[in-house]
């Protein structure tokens, strides 16, 4: 359960200690997603400047105001036993609540500090699904960022929204399709990808190239091919998402990430035409 902190007020500034000189070195990464935020905030219709802001966010971690407090004994839960709350505020400009979010640990502090004197931070990646999850069972709008900053609204539409899986296109021919390599310029999302996909021991090969349609579009999209030894329904839920999240934080901007298999047409022909750049060395099933 997750304690109802409405309407919080706005702390003066006296009420906020200076913190030590390292606190106040803002990270590069934090630094850069507020300047995208900033210009998509701006101009949200442009296309290039929300996936620039996409990208950033999948890369971000955000401070939450938890209050950890001990919880009585139920039906369901004999013993006691420590909860973690989370604050809950409403954004007055459309009257929607949320949990508020922040880039920074010392902008939390700002916001809360001297009306919440027991509220604690803790860190959780965007990428994680604890937030939203939490969101979903408060039945909330979803993360405010940055309160009395910026006041950015990030709903779980938007969030499922980037966390997306685009498949394969289903065809027969290949003659409405090209693909080719992407050489050194996927260096790092191979690496990333290899990384991730060693926790699954039912992936024995993969394929990372670029695909478009031949009459319809001059850019590649990037795609991944995986020679996945399992239930197809277990990769679509299960693994796919988590390969996507991997690829997005490496996506270019005006492209999509496809995913499919070697069960598919276009898996088939990838396989038989490029070498993987991935292959199972053995380890631990997954």
């Amino acid at each position: 359960m997750a304690d109802q902190l409405n309407d919080l007020p706005q702390p003066d500034n006296d009420h906020f200690e200076a913190l030590n000189e390292a606190a106040k070195i803002m990270p590069y990464q934090t630094a850069g997603f507020k300047q995208q935020l900033q210009q998509f905030m701006a101009q949200p219709t442009d296309v290039n400047l929300e996936r620039r802001f996409a990208s950033a966010l999948l890369n971000m971690s955000f401070y939450v105001p938890v209050q950890v407090r001990q919880k009585a004994m139920t039906s369901k839960e004999p013993t006691a036993h420590l909860g973690m709350g989370m604050a809950v505020i409403t954004y007055l400009a459309d009257g929607q609540r949320y949990i508020p979010a922040f880039t920074e640990r010392s902008e939390a502090h700002r916001f809360l500090v001297g009306s919440f004197p027991e509220i604690d931070f803790r860190m959780f990646e965007f990428t994680s699904e604890e937030l939203m999850i939490e969101v979903g069972q408060l039945k909330i709008a979803g993360l405010l960022v940055n309160p009395g900053i910026h006041n950015f609204p990030l709903s779980t539409s938007y969030w499922n929204y980037i966390h997306r899986v685009r498949p394969l296109p289903v065809t027969n021919s290949q003659a409405d399709f090209q693909f080719r390599l992407l050489g050194e310029q996927s260096v790092q999302l191979e690496v990333a990808l290899s990384r991730a996909m060693r926790r699954y021991g039912k992936i024995k090969r993969a394929w990372l190239f670029g695909v478009r349609y031949k009459n319809k579009t001059t850019i590649y999209d990037r795609a991944l091919v995986v020679d996945w030894q399992g239930d197809d329904e277990q990769f679509r839920t299960k693994v796919e998402p988590k390969l996507a999240i991997v690829a997005h934080r490496h996506q270019r901007y005006g492209t999509d990430f496809l995913i499919g298999t070697t069960t598919e047409f276009i898996g088939r022909e990838v396989e038989a035409e490029f070498d993987p750049f991935y292959t199972r060395r053995g380890g631990f099933q997954k």
